[in-house]
């Protein structure tokens, strides 16, 4: 066993008690923790996009239907989507979700003047620079991959020190990122 995996499992252990939401203060954050991240009732479309999208992997598939909770409960607008390789099985996913959303990719970038929520996977500042003045109270930014490298830790950390993100979670596979600024808090939580 590998050194990193060790260290994961051990970050594992110690996220247990705050991933059902215990010490939670706010009631917004605690209802997104117990109802959309850690929601395991299976909603409706889950069977079909199962055999609507194959070949994807388990942390594929759960982080799918992450996105798709979190696209339920948000109901946006737009979604633009930075990440290769996996537009077309995520957009049967996001769109099974809301049907109204539209989903965009980096191209479409220099026409729109906000989002509601973005997928990033790279530690590219700039990127994400642009994302935030493009940012409104209601945006959300999904980073995959935090712990990928030294490098996208480093990214990571900055992105939660960063006065604009008000409310972090940190799922270990993945970080969401809002800017809602009533309060400042940084969650670490399991994706169940």
């Amino acid at each position: 066993m590998s050194l990193n995996r060790v260290f994961y499992f051990i970050k594992y252990l110690l996220r247990i008690p705050s991933s059902y939401g215990f010490g939670v203060q706010s009631p917004s954050a605690f209802y997104f923790i117990k109802y959309v991240i850690n929601e395991k009732l299976p909603y409706y479309s889950y069977f079909d996009l199962a055999n609507q999208v194959n070949g994807l992997s388990d942390r594929t598939i759960n982080l799918f239907q992450l996105y798709f909770r979190i696209t339920n409960y948000l109901q946006p607008f737009t979604w633009i989507d930075f990440v290769q390789n996996s537009e077309k099985q995520l957009s049967e996913y996001i769109k099974s979700a809301c049907h109204r959303v539209r989903i965009l990719t980096s191209s479409d970038l220099p026409n729109i003047s906000t989002f509601d929520i973005a997928r990033i996977n790279e530690d590219d500042y700039n990127l994400f620079e642009r994302l935030v003045q493009m940012a409104n109270p209601h945006s959300l930014i999904i980073i995959e991959n935090i712990y990928r490298s030294q490098e996208m830790t480093s990214f990571w950390k900055s992105i939660i020190d960063n006065e604009r993100v008000s409310v972090t979670f940190d799922l270990l596979d993945c970080g969401l990122i809002f800017f809602d600024n009533r309060n400042k808090k940084h969650y670490k939580l399991l994706l169940r």
